[in-house]
C-alpha cells in the first residue's frame, strides 16, 4: 500500500512541476500576428515589419510571406508601435498593447504612394522692364568701327 501511495504522490509532483513550468514560462511573454494589405485587401508579400517597444526602444523586425501574414511569436509585454512599409506604398504605423498571454491579430493597410517630383530650375532671366516698350541693345566698338559712312 506505501508503494502506491509513493508512486501516486511521485505522478503528481511531477505533473504540478510540469504545469507549473510551462505556466511560468509564459508569464511576461506575448505574440503578434496578422496580415499587410493594400487598399483593396489584397496581400502585399514582402512588406517590411518593425516592431518597436515603447517603454525600452528595442526594436524586432520581420517581412511580410507571400501571402501577407506576419508574426512576432515571442514579446515582451509591453505597448508597442508597429512600422510597415514596401516600396511604392506609403508607410504605415499601428499603435499595439500586448498583455500577458495575448495573441494579438492586426492588419496593417498600406496606401499606394502618390509621385512626387521635384523641378530644380538653375539660370538667368533675361531682365524684363515692364514700364519701357522701346527695343534698344548695346553696340561695341568694334560694330560702330564698321559702319558706312556717307561722304
Amino acid at each position: 500500500m506505501k508503494l502506491h501511495v509513493r508512486i501516486l504522490c511521485c505522478c503528481l509532483s511531477f505533473f504540478f512541476l510540469f504545469f507549473l513550468t510551462a505556466a511560468w514560462g509564459q508569464g511576461n511573454q506575448a505574440s503578434l500576428e496578422g496580415r499587410v494589405v493594400d487598399a483593396s485587401g489584397a496581400a502585399v508579400p514582402g512588406a517590411k515589419l518593425v516592431v518597436t517597444n515603447n517603454a525600452t526602444g528595442i526594436q524586432f523586425q520581420s517581412e511580410s510571406g507571400s501571402d501577407g501574414l506576419f508574426s512576432f511569436p515571442v514579446l515582451p509585454v509591453g505597448t508597442y508601435l508597429v512600422d510597415a512599409e514596401h516600396a511604392g506604398f506609403n508607410k504605415t504605423s499601428e499603435t499595439v498593447e500586448l498583455t500577458v498571454g495575448a495573441r494579438v491579430n492586426t492588419s496593417l493597410m498600406l496606401a499606394v504612394a502618390g509621385q512626387a517630383q521635384t523641378v530644380t530650375v538653375t539660370g538667368q532671366a533675361p531682365i524684363v522692364e515692364t514700364t519701357r516698350s522701346e527695343v534698344s541693345s548695346t553696340v561695341n566698338a568694334n560694330s560702330v568701327a564698321n559702319l558706312p559712312t556717307n561722304g
